[in-house]
């Protein structure tokens, strides 16, 4: 498998950013071995400069891994089951050896420590003393060690693809019998207390978006948000969108017979989470930053209000337009 165009295309952006990333990590160190705050000195002059170049290369690394990614689905998703035996969506080809969910999980995973650095290099270049020097680029080596394990793992699970390889796709995520899909299609009875537990951690949410000393609050919920969305699109949405109230696959959604779906829930996914790391690393560098971040906490809040906001909305329209019922 390590033959086709789309691996390969995947492996030299990955490539590419190991490489820039590898450079930016040693002048990282540098930086943290020589920094100076009140040096006036040539050399510091220059290592200020670098701060901007780590900075911009970040950036440009942080948007290629989030192209990566979603080639990647489309790969796992739309391509691969054209060449493996039994698999319909990606499921079937993640389950095709038993390095597959991993890759997925660590792309996933790697975002979030990309995110804390970027918010860290943001708020400390809006401080003409760097005051976040050098704590920022000591996640510049945890960055460097995802991306890393990320390459060797996907290496792992691309080299192990095989066409005669015959994977399980459908049969984990449908529900066959009779007493299974009538338990699904009744909504009163089966995701009644779904839909009071998400509407209770999104209220209690939002109480903690006007009221900021209950903050911890607002950190517990978000996580439980997180982590319900996924289950709730997964047990009460993909129904709707399928039309189908036996299949539970996350995948499918992917698909442009679905519309793509998939791809506006995971945007959102993404935004939500990020916009949480985000506010909580600002939050704890507010202390050693000499000016106000008022309005970047602002901005944060309203990327994570909107994508509640969506959250919200798409499934109750699905919902409604089946009447509740399939």
């Amino acid at each position: 498998m390590l033959t086709d165009y789309w691996i390969i295309a995947q492996f030299i952006a990955q490539i590419g950013s190991w490489l820039l990333l590898t450079y930016t990590t040693f002048v990282g160190i540098e930086i943290m071995r020589k920094w100076k705050k009140n040096s006036n000195t040539n050399l510091q002059i220059n290592l200020e400069r670098k701060t901007y170049l780590i900075g911009a290369v970040a950036y440009m690394v942080l948007v290629v891994q989030v192209f990566v990614l979603l080639f990647f689905l489309q790969t796992i998703n739309q391509h691969l089951p054209t060449l493996i035996r039994g698999a319909m969506c990606a499921t079937g080809t993640l389950q095709a050896n038993q390095y597959g969910n991993l890759a997925l999980y660590i792309k996933i995973s790697s975002l979030i420590i990309y995110a804390i650095f970027l918010t860290l290099q943001y708020l400390d270049s809006k401080s003409p003393e760097f005051p976040l020097i050098p704590i920022k680029y000591y996640f510049l080596i945890p960055v460097w060690l995802f991306l890393s394990v990320d390459i060797v793992i996907s290496f792992f699970y691309f080299s192990s693809l095989s066409p005669n390889i015959i994977t399980t796709c459908c049969s984990v995520v449908f529900l066959g019998n009779e007493e299974n899909i009538n338990k699904n299609i009744d909504f009163n009875t089966s995701y009644l207390f779904e839909i009071i537990m998400f509407s209770v951690a999104i209220f209690l949410w939002l109480i903690s978006y006007f009221i900021q000393k209950i903050y911890i609050i607002k950190c517990i919920t978000s996580i439980f948000i997180l982590y319900y969305s996924i289950f709730f699109l997964q047990h009460f949405f993909v129904k709707y969108i399928y039309g189908l109230p036996n299949h539970f696959c996350l995948f499918d959604m992917f698909f442009w017979e679905y519309n793509a779906i998939g791809f506006v829930w995971f945007g959102v996914w993404i935004a939500f989470a990020w916009a949480h790391i985000a506010e909580i690393v600002s939050f704890l560098a507010q202390k050693k930053l000499d000016f106000s971040i008022y309005f970047y906490f602002q901005y944060l809040k309203k990327i994570q209000l909107l994508s509640l906001i969506i959250f919200i909305f798409i499934p109750l329209f699905y919902y409604f337009s089946w009447n509740g019922e399939l």
